[in-house]
């Protein structure tokens, strides 16, 4: 088995979304952003900045409600210390 998929998670930083969306963030800002003309600086540039950083942001803040959680298992199984999203 792939070692990185027997890791558990322990936080927002282990998942692979968080870590695709992080990923994609630099690259959008270091490469795409710097090469927007600058009649864009106020319009596409801080669109584009915004929604980017965005992406990874929302994936890992805490949830607002202790009901809504992480769940990586039916909700009758899980056990203390498992992450599970519910609403």
């Amino acid at each position: 088995m792939d070692k990185e998929k027997d890791k558990p998670i322990i936080s927002f930083r282990n998942l692979e979304v968080y870590q695709n969306s992080y990923e994609a963030c630099i690259e959008v800002m270091t490469k795409i952003v710097p090469k927007l003309p600058d009649s864009e600086k106020y319009d596409l540039k801080k669109q584009l900045s915004s929604s980017v950083k965005a992406i990874p942001r929302l994936i890992g803040s805490a949830p607002e409600e202790e009901e809504d959680v992480l769940c990586l298992c039916p909700k009758e199984s899980c056990e203390p210390g498992i992450l599970y999203w519910s609403h």
